[in-house]
């Protein structure tokens, strides 16, 4: 058992809220902690530390978060008590650590890159007890699920893959992926530091998962979406759709029905070619799995009385820069290309404009091996983007 001096951390929460109290995003109490304190020990610490953020910050819309605990993964039972007795508006957000792999595993190039998904899907089968929990007990109190701490492996990573263009697959995916399981939030470790930061740790350029960051950042708005290509994906290809807010795309306007698709293509030789238009669905923030029948838009059929729409896509693809082909075809690289560009942090100004695809009659749109692909439909029409409160 840790005792926790309230006294120390009451003077802590005064200082900030009388030097900086227009700064302060949110407070954590703890780290890592799970395994040593008692879950209800651990909630009355929360509401204690909650009632010194409502002190300071009394009424006011800037009031900083409460956040926690930020733990490994732990039993389903622990989660279950300590949700219960800090829901109601006592946690704005449940945190919780999450990394798959091993920083000196001398095989995890390979597992991040097998087609069978096992990797990429590891980070929430180990996370599945806080995910159920979040979603019975916090969830309907308005509860927001984060990611606290998140990389691709833990122990710093392993340099010359998790700092690496190989690294980019699980970060897009973990990404889409825990979108679509209602998280809010997706903190990765780290900005900078170890060998998973999205900077380099020496020079402070830009690793190429950083600008998977930016993208998802400005292409995939907060709306998720399920996509059905009609059939199941073929192996080696993951899928993923958002509404498109408009705010991260010249030209975008907010509210209009876009959408964005996410593909992720771990095939080295194979090329994919998908028939649009693919069907989308809102997934209900309540539940992940449920979609709404009346917000369900096919791509290219537009409003009554209106052109098809999804006739011409914008592209964004991330493909290998400077990898040795001999060393994973090139999944090694410190670069990365977009649309065959290769992006340099030097040059000043936004990344290049994304290529426009007009769709043939067949409807094809390919996705090339080891490329990432964001795909903005401008003319989607999808209601539940258009109309829905994101």
């Amino acid at each position: 058992m840790i005792d926790w001096d309230q006294n120390n951390t009451a003077d802590f929460v005064r200082r900030v809220a009388q030097n900086d109290a227009k700064h302060i995003f949110a407070f954590e109490l703890g780290n890592e902690l799970c395994n040593h304190v008692d879950p209800t020990v651990y909630a009355n610490d929360i509401l204690h530390l909650r009632d010194l953020v409502d002190q300071h910050w009394p009424g006011t819309a800037a009031k900083p978060l409460v956040n926690g605990p930020d733990c490994n993964p732990i039993s389903g039972p622990w989660v279950d008590q300590f949700i219960s007795n800090v829901s109601g508006g006592v946690l704005d957000v449940f945190t919780y650590h999450n990394y798959v792999g091993y920083g000196l595993d001398p095989l995890l190039a390979p597992k991040m890159m097998s087609s069978d998904w096992n990797f990429f899907n590891e980070g929430p089968k180990r996370a599945a007890a806080f995910i159920d929990g979040w979603k019975r007990l916090g969830a309907p109190g308005g509860m927001q699920l984060w990611a606290g701490e998140i990389a691709a492996a833990w122990h710093s990573g392993e340099p010359g893959v998790t700092n690496r263009f190989i690294s980019s697959f699980w970060y897009a995916d973990a990404l889409g992926l825990l979108a679509s399981l209602n998280h809010t939030g997706f903190c990765r470790q780290s900005l900078v530091g170890g060998n998973y930061g999205l900077l380099n740790r020496t020079t402070r350029q830009p690793n190429p998962d950083f600008y998977v960051a930016q993208l998802f950042h400005d292409l995939m708005g907060t709306g998720v979406l399920q996509i059905s290509t009609g059939g199941a994906l073929p192996k080696g290809l993951r899928s993923y759709a958002q509404c498109n807010d408009g705010t991260g795309t010249k030209g975008g306007d907010a509210g209009t029905g876009r959408a964005t698709l996410l593909f992720i293509n771990v095939s080295p030789s194979i090329t994919f070619s998908l028939t649009m238009p693919l069907a989308m669905a809102w997934r209900g923030k309540e539940d992940a799995t449920t979609s709404m029948a009346d917000a369900v838009g096919a791509l290219g059929r537009g409003s009554p009385g209106t052109k098809p729409a999804g006739l011409t896509l914008e592209v964004y693809e991330l493909t290998a820069g400077d990898g040795s082909k001999e060393k994973w075809e090139g999944l090694d690289s410190s670069t990365i290309r977009l649309n065959g560009d290769l992006l340099d942090a030097a040059i000043a100004g936004p990344l290049p404009r994304p290529r426009k695809v007009a769709l043939g009659k067949d409807r094809r749109f390919r996705v090339g091996p080891l490329s990432i692909v964001f795909v903005v439909l401008p003319e989607a029409s999808i209601p539940a983007c258009a109309n829905a409160a994101l």
